[in-house]
């Protein structure tokens, strides 16, 4: 056996003991610090991924429509909401991973939320009071086993705040500002012979008013909170925006204004004795009851008449009420009512090909 020191001294080295340190003195512990949580967080311990977004996320957000921050999430497509025009419904859904908001269910506290329109039965968000909501948790694998095919997506679950007491009056306001007179953006409408805008608009201001009033049990059991809110918001429209007053489109690395060739002067074929195409024609508003051949510039601009973002006014009130009788039963009632008028429109339409 060869000892440790030996096997020093045959490979060349040297080494001397260090002396041995004194021992330090004996302090005494004052505190503990333990950092972490026991607190249950989504998504630690579930079978299937879950992206919880708190209250405070919302109010950092400065969002009066909910479906807003959610739609800024990937896992979720934009659907119905408030920047839908064409085709909209005037309600506001969710489609997680484009399967449609037929296959994306929507939970108030785990409990199913009833359609918002008879024609679309899906679940409409504008129902949901959003200065109540404590956190929203979005479960991205499906729930068919246990909610049925209208969770084949997944769920969206609304979890509101049980314990509110008090009285909170929430206020969120905000709008756009744009400055127009980009070259680029009016380079292609002045070819076209359309006016595009050049000042700086202030506009689509949105204001979000809540008011929460909210009482515990005496024995911590059980809470009453009720709410009245009021939206109001303004339209942005497409006209209103260089960069969108025409439909742009790309031509030889240049943009152009695209548009529609049914104008409302309307569109001639002008055939010769042979019925043969000549030209294609319009009315010749400089000389009536003539035509003109058409030229490039004849287009109809679709644009400007189109909203970047709808108008809306919304009144909403209701209540929500528990009891815990005992760990195994619990008592509640809600309350939810909304009226809501919005306005959808799109550019008048035309006779195509007829």
């Amino acid at each position: 056996m060869i000892t440790g020191a030996a096997a020093l001294a045959a490979s060349g080295a040297y080494a001397q003991a260090a002396p041995a340190a004194a021992p330090a003195a004996a302090t005494q512990v004052q505190e503990f610090v333990v950092t972490g949580s026991r607190i249950p967080q989504p998504n630690l311990t579930s079978i299937s991924p879950v992206t919880s977004v708190t209250g405070a996320e919302l109010k950092l957000q400065g969002t009066t429509r909910i479906e807003d921050l959610l739609n800024s999430l990937p896992q979720i497509i934009t659907d119905q909401g408030g920047n839908l025009a064409n085709g909209a419904s005037g309600t506001a859904t969710v489609s997680l991973r484009n399967l449609g908001p037929q296959r994306t269910l929507i939970l108030i506290d785990g409990r199913r939320l009833v359609p918002g329109d008879p024609a679309l039965p899906v679940p409409d968000l504008n129902f949901i009071p959003q200065a109540l909501v404590s956190r929203v948790e979005v479960d991205t694998a499906g729930a068919s086993s246990v909610y049925g095919s209208d969770a084949v997506a997944g769920v969206v679950n609304f979890i509101m705040k049980r314990d509110f007491e008090g009285v909170q009056l929430d206020v969120n306001y905000g709008g756009y500002q744009h400055g127009n007179g980009n070259q680029t953006a009016l380079a292609p409408n002045i070819a076209k012979g359309f006016t595009p805008p050049t000042d700086n608009p202030y506009d689509g201001q949105t204001v979000d008013a809540t008011v929460i009033l909210g009482v515990n049990s005496p024995d911590g059991k059980g809470n009453v909170e009720g709410y009245i809110s009021y939206r109001h918001i303004d339209p942005v429209l497409q006209g209103s925006r260089d960069y969108s007053y025409c439909n742009l489109g790309i031509k030889k690395n240049k943009f152009i204004c695209a548009g529609s060739g049914t104008i409302p002067d309307g569109q001639f074929i002008i055939l010769n004795s042979t019925f043969n195409t000549v030209h294609d024609a319009t009315l010749d508003r400089a000389n009536p009851g003539n035509f003109r051949p058409k030229l490039a510039t004849d287009v109809f601009n679709f644009a400007p008449a189109n909203y970047f973002q709808r108008p809306d006014e919304r009144y909403s009130g209701g209540f929500f009420a528990h009891y815990d009788i005992n760990k195994h039963v619990e008592a509640y009632s809600e309350f939810m009512f909304m009226d809501d008028h919005t306005v959808a429109q799109i550019a008048p339409s035309g006779i195509f090909g007829s």
